[in-house]
């Protein structure tokens, strides 16, 4: 492969697949995986921050996701940055 192959399967992968794309300081998230998949995890940098993405199936067919940040329920499935030496735990179910 060349270098540009390997770009787009990288993008493919993480936003159609996994469902996480960046929107100016934010990222909106909406997976979609195999339904067979129990789980994956993501380590996404932002700055100095780090957010550790966790994504549990909980096989809604709706597609309704909850998405926590730091233990906190987030309104829609967008995920805040914020350019700080943290480390960010969030859950999506």
């Amino acid at each position: 492969w060349y270098t540009g192959s390997a770009g787009w399967m990288y993008q493919f992968i993480i936003e159609y697949l996994l469902g996480i794309t960046k929107d100016a300081e934010r990222l909106s998230v909406q997976p979609c995986i195999p339904s067979a998949w129990e789980s994956f995890k993501v380590k996404y940098r932002f700055g100095a921050a780090t957010y550790n993405i966790t994504y549990i199936n909980n096989r809604n067919p709706d597609h309704n996701y909850l998405v926590r940040l730091n233990g906190e329920k987030q309104d829609e499935p967008i995920i805040p940055l914020v350019d700080s030496e943290t480390v960010h735990e969030v859950v999506i179910e």
